[in-house]
């Protein structure tokens, strides 16, 4: 066989590809160094968080968030010296799949090759449907560079989500990847095999509800609060109870405003779904439905339209109470005295009926005719007739004025009118009782009390007083002109001899009274009549009716012409005889014996016969 022998050139081109060959592995010891140099470098920038779970597995892992902005740290381990196949998930897990793992660091590095490895991580920022992530490696592996001694790290930070329930994140290793010593990738350098980590997303939580209470017929707006809210949607995403919210807005991920349907009366959950997650129920949601009030009576049902009438007002579900309403107008205050009864003072109003309406956390009173109060105007008084009479009372008055009806009380002064009857609206007849003085009549109705006025005053006139008569007496036939003296005698309408009125009668003043006595008899009362009344009977008012003397003797019948003779006179009705007369002539003198008897002395005459009178 021929021998071939190389040429001195080719030797020295051997020799040449050996060092050149060499040079290359030199230079890329070097690359390698650096990037483990860079590795080290990135690595350095945030310390690994403590882990929150430690997973060895080549499928994946599922890790749990309890609130937006939380970081969670996944550690992925082997535990052994050896190199089983899950070593090649701690060897890097990666973004994209079939990244070339020898040459780039784990997560997000897509672009490394040989000559350019990167093994500087990147993070790696996956939103979902549901959700948005960020996920840096905080203990990458040096990809046969470093060895990590089988362990590494990615901090998972969920930064948003639009729903909870479940997610997943699927990143990819390279099964012939290990993480121990040198070994590096004893197979397939490209990381082909998922690995898919399973996301369970915050759920919604209600942590406050206001009010915490509303109708039992629902349209309450109740506002909630708490987290996770983002995402909810559809007619369960909101309940009170078992019942769907009548209408529902997320006004932000702590915030949802809800309209309560209507429940049965009690206590529900206040609950939020989405992402296929219901908040837990806790005493922070409870929502009470409240039976509504009723008003089954109002007493007094009615008042002055200036208000300040105090309305009891019974019913039920009464306890709470917010709000009072006389018709649209707040009551002026109220009190709750019980779950079935409230004290309200009436605002003003116009006249006329109105619902007494009164609202709970249970809502508001329905209107019937148990509730209405009706404003009446207050009565006025335009005239009184007679408007005087005797302070012993007794006067019949007509009183005339408006809204008269359902009048309670007549009062003259202030005392109680003896009696008094509704006649109409306008109109009611009363007794006045005793009195004295100038006093206003005044009405009271459910409208109030009528103001005073000149033309509701009554003067009380007191009655007159005769305290003596002059003459005391006079002839039967009447016509003595007699001087009546006393009290109060203005206005006088009459002057009475006995029962028999006066022929006639002058006022002179209010203490004097000139009359002339009828024709009468015996021993008499005048009295004297005024708008006070009539003056009472005494002895100071008497009158004698006196009759026609007669003569029926005298003794002697005789006597001279130059007259002196003493006579005695005998009859009747001789009492108070005030001239004795011989024909024409009046005796000397006279003195009145007795009512049958005087003794008289004849003045001096013709001779011849006359009458004694």
């Amino acid at each position: 066989m021929a021998t071939t022998t190389a040429s001195p050139s080719t030797n020295v081109d051997t020799r040449i590809n050996v060092l050149r060959r060499g040079l290359r592995k030199l230079v890329a010891i070097a690359l390698l160094a650096l990037a483990a140099l860079a590795v080290l470098a990135s690595n350095a920038r945030a310390a690994p968080l403590p882990c929150d779970q430690t997973v060895n597995s080549t499928t994946g892992a599922t890790i749990t968030f309890t609130s937006v902005g939380q970081v969670y740290s996944l550690c992925l381990t082997i535990g052994t010296t050896s190199a089983p196949a899950d070593d090649a998930v701690v060897y890097g897990v990666y973004s994209v799949q079939n990244t070339n793992a020898f040459y780039n660091a784990p997560i997000a590095n897509t672009i490394g090759a040989a000559g350019n490895p990167q093994f500087n991580s990147l993070d790696y920022s996956p939103t979902t449907a549901k959700a948005a992530y960020t996920l840096h490696a905080t203990n990458p592996n040096g990809n046969g560079v470093t060895a990590n001694a089988g362990q590494s790290a990615i901090d998972i930070t969920l930064n948003s989500m639009s729903t909870g329930g479940q997610d997943t994140v699927t990143l990819y290793y390279a099964p012939g990847c290990n993480d121990f010593g040198t070994f590096g990738c004893t197979g397939s350098q490209l990381a082909s095999a998922p690995y898919v980590i399973t996301i369970v997303l915050p759920g919604p939580k209600v942590t406050a509800i206001s009010p915490t209470s509303g109708s039992a017929s629902g349209g309450n707006s109740v506002i909630i609060t708490g987290s996770n809210f983002t995402g909810t949607s559809g007619a369960g995403g909101v309940k009170f109870g078992a019942a769907n919210a009548t209408s529902y807005v997320v006004n932000s991920n702590t915030q949802i405003t809800a309209v309560a349907p209507s429940g049965a009366v009690g206590s529900v959950d206040v609950t939020v779904t989405n992402g296929g997650t219901t908040s837990p129920t806790s005493a922070a949601d409870v929502y009470t439905y409240i039976a509504a009030p009723t008003v089954s009576s109002v007493a007094p049902s009615a008042g002055p339209t200036g208000g300040g009438t105090t309305v009891v007002i019974t019913g039920t579900n009464l306890s709470g109470a917010t709000a009072v309403k006389f018709g649209a107008t707040a009551a002026t205050a109220f009190t709750v005295n019980s779950t079935t009864q409230i004290t309200a003072t009436s605002p003003a109003g116009a006249a006329g009926a109105v619902d007494i309406t009164v609202t709970t956390a249970g809502g508001t009173s329905a209107t019937s005719a148990s509730d209405s109060f009706t404003y009446v105007a207050a009565p006025t008084v335009t005239s009184v007739a007679p408007n005087s009479g005797p302070a012993t009372g007794g006067t019949l008055v007509t009183i005339t004025g408006s809204n008269f009806s359902s009048a309670t009380a007549v009062v003259f002064g202030v005392t109680a009118a003896t009696g008094f009857t509704v006649q109409s609206s306008t109109s009611i007849t009363a007794t006045s009782p005793a009195g004295s003085g100038l006093i206003d009549i005044r009405v009271t109705t459910p409208g109030g009390t009528s103001a005073t006025s000149g033309a509701d005053q009554f003067t009380y006139i007191p009655a007159p007083t005769v305290t003596a008569i002059a003459p005391g007496s006079g002839p039967q036939a009447g016509g003595t002109v007699v001087t009546i003296t006393g009290t109060n005698f203005t206005g006088v309408t009459a002057v009475s001899f006995g029962a028999t009125p006066a022929t006639s009668f002058t006022f002179n003043s209010s203490t004097s009274i000139t009359a002339t006595a009828p024709a009468g008899s015996g021993v008499i009362d005048v009295r004297v009549t005024t708008p006070g009344g009539v003056s009472t009977i005494s002895a100071a008012d008497q009158f004698t009716y006196v009759g026609a003397p007669s003569v029926t003797s005298i003794a002697p019948s005789a006597g001279p012409t130059g007259g002196g003779t003493t006579v005695v006179i005998t009859g009747t009705n001789l009492s108070g005889a005030t001239a004795v007369k011989f024909g024409a002539t009046a005796a000397t003198a006279f003195t009145v014996n007795s009512t049958t008897q005087i003794t008289a002395t004849s003045p001096a005459g013709g001779a011849g016969a006359v009458d004694i009178t």
